[in-house]
């Protein structure tokens, strides 16, 4: 079943196995067009165009959402993750220690929007060469 592949796709990342810009394709030939984090909830939500969605508990982890968003920090942990320097989990203690508390990717527009408790927010679009 396709939600299960989206759901393993998550677990695949969080282990290390593969990075952004193969979990962007993978998902997007799995027909998700969009998904949402949620560092405080723990969780993942996957959204097709028909209306289906996946939720994937994310692993456990030690990580607590700062109270104020810093949004220098968020770009600083972007751009650690796009050029390869962190891996996925220590992205989200990065974005959760800079105050992001949720982000959206949107995967048919390329970009992402990172969120944080007041509604603040940075967004970023995908780097224009994906691996």
């Amino acid at each position: 079943m396709r939600m299960e592949e989206v759901i393993s796709t998550t677990a695949t990342s969080y282990a290390g196995i593969t990075t952004f810009p193969q979990v962007v394709a993978k998902l997007l030939g799995l027909g998700v067009e969009s998904y949402r984090a949620d560092l405080i909830c723990k969780s993942s939500t996957y959204y097709m165009p028909n209306g289906a969605h996946a939720v994937a508990i994310h692993p456990p982890h030690d990580y607590i959402v700062a109270v104020e968003f810093d949004g220098p920090a968020v770009k600083a942990a972007i751009s650690s993750i796009q050029k390869g320097k962190v891996s996925y989990v220590e992205f989200m203690h990065l974005i959760s220690r800079a105050g992001v508390t949720n982000y959206m990717v949107y995967l048919t527009r390329k970009k992402a929007v990172y969120y944080g408790r007041s509604g603040e927010s940075h967004m970023e679009h995908f780097p224009s060469r994906q691996e």
